[in-house]
């Protein structure tokens, strides 16, 4: 399969959608290696508990593929595909339900609408490069798991048990 991160355009020249060789998550992998949710929910218990800066950078490091697919799609207004079938593309589910929130009202998703919508995406980050746009993620990413609480299920089901 093709690495879409690492693509060079008709030209030759190295896509607009990859992270400078500078950036500090350049390096990091983009394929294999995805972690089970019950390792990504330990890593997230061990930052929550005790701002254990080792596993923010490894939850920083698991969730990579995740933000360099959105970085692909805002920097080539491409929508990703996982499969071919009779019917034509199969779009990333979470993709799809993304760009849901960014239909206008009443507009059926269809993979024309969808296509319509990611080719506008990079308007929101005019001039920006695909590095400060990742740094952006990055930040909200962050910003996300500052907020984790391991606890806050517990906390519901006792909340609406009245205790």
């Amino acid at each position: 399969m093709r690495d879409l991160y690492t693509s060079t355009t008709r030209t030759g020249r190295q896509g607009l959608w990859t992270l400078p060789a500078h950036h500090y998550a350049a390096g990091w992998k983009t394929e294999g290696g995805i972690k089970t949710l019950a390792e990504i929910d330990e890593l997230g218990r061990r930052y929550a508990e005790g701002r254990d800066k080792d596993a923010l950078l490894e939850l920083c490091r698991a969730f990579h593929p995740y933000l360099m697919k959105y970085l692909v799609l805002i920097c080539r207004g491409h929508l990703p595909i996982y499969a071919q079938n009779q019917h034509g593309y199969r779009i990333n589910r979470d993709v799809e339900q993304f760009v849901r929130y960014f239909l206008p009202r009443g507009e059926m998703i269809t993979p024309a609408s969808m296509a319509k919508v990611a080719r506008h995406f990079h308007l929101a980050f005019k001039e920006k490069d695909a590095g400060e746009i990742y740094d952006i993620f990055m930040e909200l990413f962050i910003a996300a798991a500052n907020k984790y609480d391991p606890n806050y299920t517990g906390k519901v089901k006792r909340g609406c048990r009245g205790n």
